[in-house]
């Protein structure tokens, strides 16, 4: 079974998903979270300096602190150590940094139209419409500044970054597990 990368945008029941292959697979599940957690600790900084790092927002300061550039490189460290397990489940951003010539990965994008994200962040985040899309607006625009670095396009979404790209909004996580499995189990 190789690697599984899950790449979603915000508010496209990834959550969901991500369970139903992890209960499947029993794999050990690696979020950005958990890279941030372990950058800060590698670069002895502020986890919250970390997350800073991979927003589409630079700090004023940092032209002379450098720190975004700090907080990424030692993201791609702890990215590089959590994929020394084969079968693992990597969710968010820090799938978008390993190399294609990395072969033993399933990279998934998990998406959807931009109604069905904004009624589910009303639901999850107890928000109003207009609120809901500039939560959702924010994370593309991370997304967005993340894959133009990475990428050189700032279309995260775009067929060429991702082996598979599901649309939640039109199945179900059983479907779209089902769905990823299928292509996992697949040689390579």
């Amino acid at each position: 079974m190789p690697l599984i990368i899950i790449f979603s945008g915000a508010y496209c029941k990834s959550d969901s998903i991500v369970e139903k292959l992890q209960q499947t697979t029993n794999s050990p599940l690696v979020t950005d979270k958990d890279l941030i957690l372990r950058a800060a600790s590698l670069a002895n900084m502020a986890a919250a300096k970390v997350e800073r790092a991979l927003s589409a927002r630079t700090s004023v300061f940092n032209q002379f602190t450098h720190e975004k550039e700090r907080a990424s490189a030692f993201f791609k460290v702890a990215v590089a150590e959590a994929i020394a397990d084969d079968r693992l489940i990597l969710e968010g951003f820090g799938g978008q940094l390993i190399p294609w010539r990395v072969t033993h990965c399933l990279r998934v994008c998990l998406i959807a139209d931009m109604k069905f994200r904004t009624i589910e962040a009303m639901k999850k985040a107890g928000v109003t419409e207009k609120e809901a899309v500039k939560l959702i607006h924010g994370r593309d625009e991370d997304a967005a500044a993340w894959s133009s670095k990475y990428h050189g396009s700032n279309d995260p979404w775009n067929s060429s970054h991702h082996d598979i790209i599901l649309p939640t909004d039109k199945i179900d996580a059983e479907e779209a597990g089902a769905i990823i499995l299928e292509n996992a189990s697949k040689k390579v």
